[in-house]
C-alpha cells in the first residue's frame, strides 16, 4: 500500500471527524437547539460535508484497488456495493493521480481534488 494513500485515510478521517464531532455531541443542541431551522442547516452541512469526504476517500481507494488488478468481485465485497464503479468518479481518479504524482487520467477533469491529493503527498513525505 503507497504510504500516500494511508497518508489520505488519514487526513480524510480527520476532516470527517471535524465535521462529525460538533454534531454528534451536544455542542450544535445546545447553541442551537432552540432554533430547529438553524439546527437543521447546521446539521445537514456537517452531515453532507462528512459524507463527501467519505465518498471521495472510498472511490480513490477503489480506484487504486482496480489500477492494482483486484478482482471486481472482491472490490464489491470490501465496498459492501454491487456497483463499486459508482464509488469511482472523476474526482476520485484525479485525487488518486495528485496523490502518487501521476498526470491526470484521460478524459478526467482536474478538479481541485488533484491538488489536494499532491498537498497530502507532499506533506507526508516531508513528515
Amino acid at each position: 500500500m503507497p504510504q500516500e494513500l494511508l497518508a489520505a485515510v488519514e487526513q480524510h478521517c480527520r476532516w470527517t471527524s471535524s465535521y462529525c464531532l460538533p454534531v454528534a455531541g451536544v455542542q450544535v443542541a445546545r447553541e442551537y437547539g432552540a432554533c430547529l431551522r438553524e439546527w437543521q442547516r447546521l446539521v445537514s452541512y456537517a452531515l453532507t460535508d462528512a459524507n463527501a469526504h467519505s465518498q471521495l476517500l472510498i472511490g480513490t481507494i477503489a480506484a487504486f484497488l482496480q489500477q492494482q488488478g483486484v478482482e471486481d468481485d472482491l472490490i464489491r465485497r470490501h465496498l459492501q456495493s454491487p456497483g463499486p464503479d459508482r464509488y469511482v468518479t472523476g474526482d476520485a481518479l484525479a485525487h488518486l493521480a495528485g496523490l502518487l504524482g501521476r498526470p491526470l487520467p484521460e478524459g478526467t477533469v482536474e478538479s481541485s481534488w488533484y491538488s489536494i491529493g499532491r498537498a497530502i503527498a507532499q506533506r507526508d513525505s516531508a513528515e
